[in-house]
């Protein structure tokens, strides 16, 4: 009888331990204001937008005209996935 109240005591207190780390995770988390996630947005388009060109421009200098093909489509459905979030919002 002993052994299941020891038993019982331990999971009450290893529950508790878990709720404790939740609450401090929570309290480590970090926030977001709207102007710094626009920003990083913003920054993360630019990044990729500056990805793109480069690798438009490098199958351009070797004449590959698929490639040119198909990355432009890409460049367009991203552009137009960006825009829909945007009108979305």
């Amino acid at each position: 009888m002993e052994n299941n109240e020891g038993n019982i005591i331990d999971v009450t207190q290893n529950e508790e331990q878990l709720d404790n780390s939740d609450e401090q995770l929570q309290q480590h988390k970090k926030t977001f204001s709207q102007e710094e996630l626009s920003q990083l947005i913003k920054e993360r388009i630019a990044r990729e937008r500056k990805k793109s060109d480069e690798r438009i421009k490098d199958a351009k200098e070797s004449n590959d005209s698929n490639e040119v093909a198909y990355l432009l489509m890409v460049k367009l459905q991203k552009y137009m996935a960006i825009k829909i979030v945007y009108l979305l919002c």
